[in-house]
């Protein structure tokens, strides 16, 4: 299910308001395998050993970092490094796998594996300061922070509209609450989810600002 990233749908600021145009292709990481023992960055992406210090990622905005914290409800084990710079953190019944992506983006990979036919899971998403969401939708935007008609609102991150899929291949549909401090609850109930492995995946791409 999870090999690659796939066509997503990038939202670019027009005149008009928000336009979604498929910009961001398939494409393999080519960051080099972190050692066990210590943290990695990928472009500026940085996955730590403990899932509970946050994973940091970039912003269009130079040098602002969005830090996204897995859910805590059951103990991740450190991090379990595979190819492309990947890290993937385990739980009884759930796996969270996070791969670097060329364009200092991430994608997320959200294993469950327990035969239960619904989930919740809640995302700690920190904004840097002078930034702030909009929600499209499934799919989530941050935007800078507007200071009048010379200085309007400028996107500079996205997560792409997360989709569930269980072992038979099956899309389920699913709900994303974000409330304003940044938790994001993904969640979805469905007979079909008992058909485990079920995989939820999601990506963050950054949007650069232009000059």
């Amino acid at each position: 299910m999870r090999n690659s990233v796939g066509s997503l749908a990038v939202a670019m600021v027009t005149m008009t308001g928000i336009a979604l145009s498929p910009a961001i292709a398939t494409a393999d990481p080519d960051t080099p395998v972190p050692a066990p023992n210590s943290e990695t960055a990928s472009r500026t992406a940085i996955l730590p050993v403990f899932a509970q210090e946050g994973i940091k990622v970039r912003t269009g905005k130079p040098g602002e970092l969005l830090t996204i914290t897995l859910p805590d409800d059951a103990p991740l084990l450190p991090a379990e490094w595979g190819p492309d710079g990947e890290a993937t953190y385990h739980s009884a019944d759930t796996d969270f796998t996070v791969t670097p992506l060329v364009d200092g983006g991430e994608y997320f990979t959200i294993v469950k594996k327990n035969p239960s036919d619904s989930f919740d899971y809640n995302l700690r998403l920190g904004l840097p300061a002078g930034t702030h969401w909009v929600r499209h939708g499934t799919t989530l935007l941050i935007e800078s922070d507007g200071a009048g008609p010379d200085q309007p609102a400028l996107l500079v991150g996205m997560f792409a509209s997360p989709r569930v899929t269980t072992v038979k291949g099956t899309d389920i549909p699913l709900t994303v609450q974000l409330d304003p401090n940044g938790d994001a609850v993904l969640s979805a109930r469905s007979p079909e989810l008992v058909n485990t492995p079920v995989e939820i995946g999601f990506s963050y791409h950054p949007v650069d600002i232009s000059p």
